[in-house]
């Protein structure tokens, strides 16, 4: 399982203690992600220290695979983009996001692309 060091956090898939898949859309042509570019998967992972962060890899060989650290909110916007239920810890980010124009636009963007 992969580990990465972002900063002074390392972050071990094999370490989380809860992790989501992104929820894919079919495009016409291959099942893309929601959130990350055409030829990109992601999945967040939430660390035993409580840190959120999303592992990016992609279909094209010799690409190397990447993690980065995400805020709660960002975390909260991505789990609703890809349709999972929140986790207790991130209801109270939901409801600022609910009174945030620009998160609840990108939600919307998101979500209006899958009808």
């Amino acid at each position: 399982m992969p580990t990465y060091k972002v900063g002074e956090v390392t972050l071990s898939t094999e370490k989380a203690i809860a992790d989501w898949e992104e929820n894919r859309i079919w495009d016409g042509n291959n099942n893309v992600s929601r959130t990350a570019d055409k030829h990109e998967y992601e999945r967040l992972y939430k660390s035993a220290q409580g840190h959120y962060w999303i592992e990016t890899s992609s279909r094209w060989a010799g690409k190397v695979s990447s993690a980065k650290i995400m805020t709660e909110g960002e975390a909260c916007t991505w789990l609703l983009i890809n349709q999972h239920d929140l986790p207790e810890e991130l209801l109270v980010t939901a409801e600022e996001i609910n009174r945030t124009p620009s998160h609840k636009m990108e939600i919307k963007k998101h979500t209006d692309a899958i009808k």
